[in-house]
Parts: C-alpha cells; sequence; structure tokens
C-alpha cells in the first residue's frame, strides 16, 4: 500500500528531491509504526473492557437471581423446620402416652387425661376398665414365665413343687386361665349395660338402635386390630426378625418348660400373605364351640378372640329375646339357660351370662343413677316461699307413691307469704314424661360414690370377705388341682365328674360313661376359677375398697386403655425383642446354677415388660382407637337414615 501511494505521488506534477523522498519515506514509516502502537493499544484497551463487561453482565445476573436464592433459602429453612417439627413429633408420639403432656405442655389431652384424672371424675364402671388392665398384664406375665418356669401345678401337688410362689394368691400374678374368665365376665357386663338400661326405661326405639350397632361394630372390634398385629407378624417375619430368635425359641436347655410356636418364614412373601389371608379367614371361627376353635399359629395367645366373638353373638340374641319380659321372668330365662350351658361344660358362656345379670341387678340397685344435685337451703324461714302450684316434673329420688304432698322451694319476693303445702296434683303420665325429657340435664352427672350399700360393721364385712373368698377360688391351680392341698376337697365335692368333657368327642364321651371322668375332661381347672371371676367382679362392684384403691388408680386405669393392646402385642414383642433380650442377658449371667438362670430372668423381665408396655400403648393409639372410630364411621355409612325415605 505505501508502494501505491508513493507510486500515485510521483505520478503528480513536478516531483519532490530524493531527499525530500527520503524524509516522507521515514515519516510514513513512523506513521505507521505509531498506528501499530495505537492498534496494540486499542487491542489492549478492547481486552479490559471485555473483561470489565464480563464482570458486569455477573452483577447483573446476580441481581436478577438474589430474588430467587433468597426464595429458596426461605423454603429450604421452612423445609428444614417442617423435618425438626416433624422428628420432634415422632418423638413425642412414640413417648409412652402418660408422659407426653411433660414433654407438650398439654394438660388433659385425651391420650393422657384418663391418667391424671381423680377417681371422682370416673364413671360408675371405671373399675371394670381397671379390672381389665390388670387382668391383661397377668396374661402377659402368665405367658412370660410359662416358657421358662413350672407354673401350672399347685403348691405341694402330689408332694411336689413346694415353690413359695405357687401358692394360692400369690400365684394369681402369672395365672393366664383366671383373668381369662375375669375377662368374660366383664365382657358380659360391659355389652349388657346399656341395652338393659334401655329396656328397664321402655326406650324401644334407642334400645333397637343401640343392639344393631353392637352386633354390627362388634366384629371390626376384635377382628380388625387383630388382623393387622398378625399383619406386623408377617412382616416382622419377612425382614427376618423371627429368624434372629429362633435357635433360641427352640433351645430346651433356656425354654425348660414349654416352647412356644415360633411362626415359620415362607419361602415368598406372597406365599406368607396367602398363608396369613387363609388363617384370618379360619379364625373368625363361628360354626362350633371348639374352645381353641380358629386358633392360629401366627399368634397362639389369640384363640380367646374367636370365643369372644361367638360368646358375645349368643348374649346379644339372648338380650333381644328377652327384652319384652318382666324383669323377674328375664331372670327366670336366663338362669335356665346358664343351666343349660352349666350341663353342656359351656364356662364361656355361663360367664358371660353372669355379667349379664351382675349388670341389671347393678341397674336395679341405681348404682349407675346420677347422684341428686343438693337443694340450696333457705337463709331463713321468710326467705323462702312454699308454692302451691304443682311441679312441673317429679322431683327426682323423691317417690310420688309415697309423697303426697309436693314442695316447691322458690326465692321469696317483697310480698312473698308462707303458704301452707297443698295436696299434690295428678298429672297425665305423657305430662310427666315430656316435663321429665325437656328438664336440663347436666353435661356430665356427678357419680354416685357409695357403690355399697352395707353400711352396718357386720355387713361390710360380707363382700370384702366374697372378694377374697374369690380370689382363692380363682388360684386354682390348672395342673393337679385334686392333688393340691387346699383344693383336693372342694374339687371332690363341688366339681361334677362331667365338667368339661366334650361331648361332641366320641372318645372322650366313652371314657366318662366308664368312669375316667377326670381323665376325659379338657377344661377340669375352669370350674373353680369360673365360679371365683364371677364372684370377685360382683364383689368388686360393692366393695369401694377395691373400687377406689385398686382398679380406680391411675396405673390400673391406664392399664385397662391399652389391655386389649397388651393382649395382641405381648406374643409378637416376646419373640423377638423379648427373646433377644434374654439371650443378651443371660450371655452376662450365665445358666449354669438356678440363681443364674433366674437372676438373669428377672433382669430381662426389666426390660422387657416396659417394652411390651410401650409398644402396647403405641399400637393402642395407632391401631386400636382408629379401629373403633373407622367402625363408627362405617356405621353411619351405612346406617339408613331414620329422616330419609
Amino acid at each position: 500500500m505505501p508502494l501505491l501511494f508513493l507510486g500515485d505521488r510521483s505520478g503528480s506534477s513536478s516531483g519532490p528531491s530524493e531527499t525530500n523522498d527520503a524524509n516522507y519515506v521515514a515519516s510514513e514509516l513512523d506513521r505507521i509504526e505509531s498506528q501499530k502502537h495505537e492498534r496494540k493499544a486499542l487491542l489492549r484497551g478492547s481486552d479490559n473492557h471485555i473483561l470489565t463487561g464480563d464482570n458486569d453482565r455477573e452483577e447483573v445476573i446476580a441481581q436478577a437471581l438474589e430474588p430467587q436464592l433468597q426464595q429458596i433459602l426461605r423454603t429450604t429453612r421452612r423445609i428444614m423446620r417442617q423435618i425438626r417439627s416433624l422428628i420432634i413429633r415422632l418423638l413425642i408420639f412414640f413417648i409412652p402416652s402418660f408422659l407426653q403432656d411433660r414433654f407438650t405442655g398439654r394438660h388433659g389431652s385425651s391420650s393422657s387425661s384418663h391418667v391424671n384424672s381423680t377417681n371422682n371424675n370416673l364413671g360408675p364402671t371405671a373399675y371394670l376398665d381397671g379390672i381389665r388392665g390388670v387382668a391383661a398384664l397377668f396374661v402377659f406375665f402368665c405367658h412370660l414365665l410359662y416358657t421358662c418356669f413350672e407354673i401350672a401345678p399347685g403348691y405341694g401337688t402330689s408332694g411336689d413343687h413346694y415353690n413359695p410362689l405357687l401358692l394360692p394368691f400369690v400365684r394369681l400374678w402369672f395365672s393366664g386361665p383366671p383373668m381369662v374368665c375375669v375377662f368374660f365376665v366383664v365382657s358380659g357386663y360391659a355389652l349388657s349395660l346399656r341395652p338393659l338400661k334401655l329396656l328397664r326405661s321402655k326406650r324401644w326405639g334407642e334400645f333397637a338402635g343401640t343392639m344393631a350397632s353392637l352386633a354390627f361394630r362388634r366384629f371390626f372390634r376384635l377382628f380388625l386390630p387383630t388382623a393387622i398385629s398378625t399383619l406386623s407378624v408377617v412382616f416382622l417375619v419377612r425382614i427376618g426378625a423371627y429368624e434372629w430368635t429362633r435357635d433360641f425359641a427352640y433351645d430346651e436347655f433356656i425354654m425348660r418348660n414349654v416352647q412356644e410356636i415360633h411362626y415359620d418364614r415362607r419361602p415368598t412373601t406372597r406365599e406368607q400373605l396367602v398363608e396369613w389371608a387363609w388363617a384370618m379367614f379360619n379364625f373368625i371361627h363361628i360354626w362350633d364351640w371348639d374352645a381353641f376353635g380358629g386358633s392360629t399359629k401366627i399368634d397362639v395367645h389369640l384363640w380367646t378372640i374367636p370365643v369372644e366373638f361367638r360368646a358375645s353373638m349368643m348374649l346379644f340374641m339372648t338380650i333381644i329375646a328377652t327384652s319384652r319380659l318382666r324383669t323377674g321372668a328375664r331372670f327366670a330365662v336366663v338362669g335356665a339357660i346358664m343351666l343349660f350351658a352349666y350341663r353342656a361344660s359351656r364356662w364361656e358362656m355361663m360367664l358371660f351370662y353372669v355379667g349379664m345379670l351382675l349388670a341389671e341387678l347393678d341397674l336395679i340397685r341405681g348404682i349407675h343413677d346420677p347422684a341428686p344435685a343438693p337443694a340450696p337451703a333457705p337463709t331463713s324461714l321468710l326467705s323462702s316461699s312454699i308454692s302451691l302450684a304443682p311441679t312441673p316434673y317429679p322431683t327426682p329420688n323423691i317417690s310420688r307413691a309415697h309423697s303426697p304432698l309436693s314442695f316447691t322451694l322458690k326465692p321469696a319476693s317483697s310480698s312473698s307469704v308462707l303458704c301452707l303445702p297443698a295436696l299434690k296434683q295428678e298429672e297425665p303420665e305423657h305430662q310427666l314424661k315430656e316435663a321429665e325429657e325437656a328438664k336440663p340435664q347436666p353435661s356430665s352427672p356427678p357419680r354416685r360414690r357409695n357403690p355399697n350399700p352395707y353400711t352396718s360393721f357386720p355387713q361390710s364385712l360380707i363382700w370384702p370377705s366374697i372378694s377374697i373368698l374369690a380370689l382363692y377360688l380363682m388360684s386354682q391351680p390348672d395342673i393337679g388341682s385334686d392333688e393340691t392341698p387346699g383344693y383336693e376337697t372342694l374339687v371332690h365335692l363341688l366339681i361334677p365328674c362331667w365338667w368339661g368333657i366334650d361331648v361332641s368327642d366320641p372318645d372322650r364321651s366313652d371314657e366318662a360313661l366308664h368312669g375316667n371322668c377326670r381323665e376325659a375332661a379338657r377344661n377340669h381347672y375352669r370350674y373353680l376359677q369360673s365360679l371365683g371371676a364371677a364372684l370377685f367382679v360382683a364383689a368388686a362392684a360393692r366393695c369401694a375398697w377395691w373400687q377406689r384403691n385398686v382398679f380406680e388408680s391411675p396405673v390400673a386405669q391406664y392399664l385397662g386403655r391399652i389391655s386389649y393392646a397388651v393382649y395382641l402385642c405381648h406374643g409378637p414383642v416376646m419373640h423377638t425383642l423379648g427373646y433377644a433380650v434374654e439371650r443378651w442377658v443371660w450371655r452376662l449371667t450365665g445358666t449354669q446354677t438356678t440363681g443364674r438362670y433366674v437372676g438373669g430372668f428377672v433382669v430381662a423381665c426389666g426390660i422387657v415388660v416396659p417394652l411390651v408396655l410401650w409398644v402396647s400403648d403405641v399400637f393402642w393409639r395407632v391401631v386400636d382407637v382408629q379401629c373403633v372410630k373407622f367402625a363408627k364411621w362405617l356405621e353411619g355409612k351405612c346406617t339408613i337414615d331414620e329422616g330419609k325415605k
């Protein structure tokens, strides 16, 4: 390009001299060199400008993304707080219900108010819940002990078994069979109380609805929690929890008395679930009266549930059949049915009917009636007047047949005068009934706190003495009672030869016909235990000491709430965590001597018992209570609305 420029320039008019040309060339070269430096400087400046632009772009991007980043941070913090709150709630949820108030700061919550409540706030049948709770705990103790120790024989049976724990009264805290008898009496009482109260007051519409509700929900109440508990056993088997303790469960050196069935693991999960489904199908055993009909090897302790269901249905049918009878006729019919059940050795039905009769006797003596509210006392004779007007409704707890005069105290006014009482005006029965129904009722009527009608000193000893006798009868040994000192005479005098014989079994019937009644009887030990259970529940209903000091105590009431959960959960917990704890403790203490063996067992019980109660508490809240709510919800959805046609 410089050559062309120079050429063009030389082609002009008079050309310059050589000196001028040399100077010109030098100046052009300098100019070109300076342009190169400027171009380089410009390039360096452009690079710096590009870098500065990138920084500005990052700042712009950062400013644009800052709200989004803050939102993400806020969302992350909120999620972390929710996760932390969920973890805390789960930890609190797994705390036993009677301790939750200390962590939540709430008092009187539904989950734990029953533990903190006082005796004065309890209902008239609260002691039955306490009896059921204590009985469930003793059944658990029975299954915990009988795997390792021989607890069925009586003290001194056949000149042996001189363990002091086998003595009468002492043995009750680990005796399962008499506690089952108590269960059945309490169930008969609880299921009969409200229907009997309604039919005695001739409220037939409510009676029909109550019976329909009881019959409908009874299935779900008994079998739905059982299905969930056995399904949890299947889950534990599949994850290997049962395999972890299988060798220990069948170790005869450790399990020295009874080796319970340890549920087997199937090759596939599908086979395990199919087996569980068929077990639940057979568990609903209503087709015969075999004592262990429907019993499942998934949990062998649950054999009483089908018995409870069958007896409940029979009880409902009996209540309906006798609902229109007079009280005396109903007692006579139920007594005849009890005699029939007695001759057939159906001890479970006898106990349910005993509970029904005890419930009606308590209704007759009025322990379920609300206590009368105290009338305000007048301040002076002139500050009140006696009205001549008839009362709008019958005064509670005052018999009209024995009280011909009607007294109504009213506050005095300035013109009030003292009027003489007038003869009571008889009112039509339907008006009395309407007025009684219109009378405002208290939201929570106070409980009558005097269950014992016997006030004199000799009479006040009757029912406590009967309760002691009942406990002695309940202490009848399960094995060898006819050879046990203190029971041998009672067994031969009171128990018939035919008691406990299954007449549907031809072999046993033939043995009985040939005089081998004792060998033919299966439930020979149930006789005195059933009699003792019936007498004890009757005595506890009439003995204030048993109620206030034992069965209405916070511990007994808590056990009553979780009683069904304890019954369902103690088996799976024993076969998994329980056996694992026992194996670990015995490895520390050894089993070479009796002292080491017993000492290790006692230490293990100190861990296993709280574990069972804790799992039962959680199961009660998660499963048992929810099953009750589900049954009520389902009934409400399926029930016909009487207001709609």
